[in-house]
């Protein structure tokens, strides 16, 4: 029995490298299924540190940097990242597998070097046509001009300057002849028919152009650049996550071991396998069920490994993601390659511990089979053998659900191709005043789960500092004797409490310990894979307080980043297929770089003080007026939250014609549709008949 589980799971743990970890189709669709290459353009790439990298590596390519990095769809296409992906990969694999001798990323990146050099070729004539014009007189001279020219763009400069001279019919011939001087073959004498009928036309400048583009193409120096700057990229590609020495070694290491570790795993388990049986068998008596104890235990075994193995093993991605060189939102984007590669790795592995138990059901059904011996009893025995193995199998793919795909967005089929900014989400205005919290003059009654679960998906949360003496004193100093009196008894001892606090205005009326609450937030977001859901941050906090609260909850492996200078917003369903389900922004910092990013960068509102009513236009507030995302605040400001304005504004037909009537005003959807007493009045309905118009 010991041989025949040891076997198996040396069986299992091989189909499994080779299924997924070593096979090239299986990692290039991780990289696809985790919409890396989207949101390469729309997030690593824009970010400053990319930028920055970008910028010190094209330095010597004679085009404006800045106009390369602002335009990265043209420096890197995405049918060539695509495909340097795919060959990326396929040259790992290949190495690892001893099917190649060594590991060329600056090969592999040749098709970038290409595009490179084509790019600098087709916007050479804008350079020349805006460059500094110097007259030349005599033949000479302009020819030491013409090599000061390429000397320039080989040199990477983008400001050029162009030698101009009178090209009268007498001179055309030897002009042609010193432009088309260093051509050789068939280039020589196409440029030079080119050449000569521009000349004739009068267009210097078109003749230098042609002559320019046939040189760039085939410039060393220009090639060399460009291929040393990819090569600085292909280098750090490899640098090692520990020491040079380490890397290497376990590199040549693995692929001398690899392929002889997959023959001796398959050939030793194989034979483990089968003397197992072999013994198994020669016994007498219940050999089935002996059978069926031999393949459970294997099932068992194999969990436990797979265990160890995913708990223990070296994860290169997971320290690649926490090196400090790599920009924020790169160090992002390979945390979620690492989480769907060990999910895809995970899936496949139990799939295949589901079929050695579902051999395990079989034996046990047919072992119990031969104690009958009636017909009619082995026919029953044998169909309750299908009927569990039919169980088994069905129970083995149900706990497995298709790792790209989901059902529903927000509890909706219609939503899930729907862009970000195109989907209206009810929200809780200050969600953490909550009267079953204990708030004093609570903005919402059910606490932040539970508003969740009601249906909203953005919460306005405040993050505070615990309140000071003189804070408190300030505040009460605002209110009426009455309330003054009234409340003054509650702030209770005014010694200041460390961390960082959900609050409103002052804490001694009621907080919650952020942290906790945060993870409270992320412990429902992990019970509710299909929700997509937006904080608005109201930070009385430093940013890198704000940070570090998001960070220990755990709620930043969910953050996504949003795109960039009027890049798409991703679908909910990419979103969710990603993991990468919640978007935050802070109304006070305004973060850079990763996924915490300032509201009214992004978003602009209503006014927030209506006083009546009436008072609730469509008008502009905080934010520009350009912002894809639009925010309705839809609550009346009174001395104390008022569940009776509440009802009136927040009831559904209200809300969804002033909804309506803000979208026509201000030409956006309400992305935000934001409630005190969000349970008050069914907004929630007022949403959805907002999704429900497309």
């Amino acid at each position: 029995m010991a041989l025949i589980a040891v076997g198996s799971v040396l069986l299992l743990m091989t189909a499994t490298a080779r299924l997924t970890l070593l096979n090239r189709d299986f990692d290039t669709n991780v990289v696809a299924h985790t919409d890396a290459y989207e949101r390469l353009y729309t997030e690593v790439l824009p970010s400053p540190g990319a930028q920055r990298l970008l910028s010190q590596a094209l330095a010597g390519v004679p085009v404006d940097v800045t106009y390369l990095t602002a335009n990265v769809r043209l420096l890197l296409p995405p049918d060539v990242l695509e495909r340097v992906t795919s060959q990326a990969l396929g040259a790992y694999v290949d190495y690892l597998l001893g099917d190649t001798s060594s590991i060329d990323l600056l090969e592999v990146l040749q098709p970038v070097v290409d595009h490179i050099v084509k790019l600098v070729r087709s916007l050479l004539p804008e350079l020349i046509a805006h460059g500094k014009p110097v007259r030349i007189t005599g033949l000479a001279a302009f020819q030491n001009s013409l090599q000061s020219l390429l000397t320039q763009i080989s040199d990477g400069q983008a400001d050029l300057t162009i030698p101009t001279l009178p090209v009268p019919p007498q001179l055309q011939g030897p002009v042609t002849a010193v432009l088309i001087a260093g051509l050789k073959g068939e280039d020589r004498r196409v440029v030079s028919e080119q050449v000569t009928a521009l000349l004739r036309d009068g267009d210097l400048n078109g003749a230098l152009t042609v002559v320019v583009q046939n040189y760039v193409e085939n410039d060393p120096q220009l090639i060399t650049t460009v291929s040393g700057a990819f090569g600085d990229v292909a280098r750090a590609a490899q640098r090692p996550i520990v020491s040079p020495a380490e890397w290497e070694r376990g590199l040549r290491l693995g692929r001398r071991l690899l392929p002889l570790g997959q023959t001796a795993l398959v050939v030793g388990g194989t034979f483990l396998l089968l003397l197992g049986l072999g013994l198994l068998l020669r016994r007498p008596g219940r050999r089935l069920l002996h059978l069926t104890a031999a393949f459970g235990t294997s099932s068992l075994l194999a969990v436990g490994a797979g265990w160890c193995v995913g708990n223990f093993a070296p994860d290169p991605l997971a320290q690649l993601a926490d090196r400090a060189d790599l920009p924020l939102a790169a160090q992002v984007l390979v945390q979620d390659l690492d989480r769907q590669l060990r999910t895809d790795v995970t899936h496949t592995y139990v799939r295949l511990v589901g079929v050695v138990l579902a051999i395990a059901v079989l034996a046990a059904s047919a072992g119990l089979a031969q104690r009958f011996h009636r017909g009619a009893q082995r026919t029953g025995a044998m169909s309750g053998l299908g009927i569990a193995l039919m169980g088994v199998l069905g129970l083995t793919a149900s706990s497995l659900p298709p790792a790209y795909a989901t059902a529903t967005c927000n509890s909706s089929r219609e939503l899930c191709d729907r862009a970000y900014n195109q989907v209206s989400f009810l929200t809780s205005h200050n969600a953490m005043s909550s009267s079953d919290e204990g708030f004093v003059s609570a903005y919402q009654d059910p606490d932040v789960v539970q508003q969740l679960d009601n249906g909203v998906r953005a919460l306005m949360l405040d993050l505070h500092y615990w309140t000071s003496p003189e804070k408190v004193n300030e505040y009460l100093a605002t209110l009426p004797e009455a309330s003054r009196a009234a409340l003054k008894p509650l702030t209770g001892s005014l010694a200041p409490r460390p961390g960082v606090w959900l609050c409103h205005a002052v804490c001694q009326f009621g907080a919650r310990s952020a942290v906790p609450e945060l993870r409270r937030i992320l412990g429902w977001m992990q019970a509710h894979r299909d929700a997509v859901v937006t904080l608005i941050i109201e930070d009385h906090t430093s940013e890198s307080d704000t940070r570090a609260a998001l960070k220990e909850s755990g709620l930043l492996d969910l953050a996504a980043t949003p795109p960039r200078g009027g890049q798409p917003w991703a679908t909910l369903g990419g979103m969710v297929r990603t993991g990468r389900r919640l978007v935050v922004f802070t109304e006070r910092a305004a973060p850079v770089d990763g996924p915490i990013r300032s509201f009214y960068a992004y978003a602009a509102e209503t006014p927030y003080e209506a006083r009546s009513v009436s008072a609730l236009t469509c008008d502009r507030g905080r934010g520009p007026q350009t912002a894809p995302l639009f925010l309705l605040n839809n609550w009346i400001s009174t001395a104390a939250p008022s569940r009776a304005q509440a009802s009136r504004v927040n009831a559904s037909e209200v809300l969804y014609r002033r909804a309506l009537q803000c979208q026509r005003e201000r030409g956006m959807r309400p992305n935000f549709v934001a409630t005190d007493f969000s349970e008050i009045g069914r907004p929630l309905a007022a949403v959805n008949r907002l999704n429900s118009v497309r």
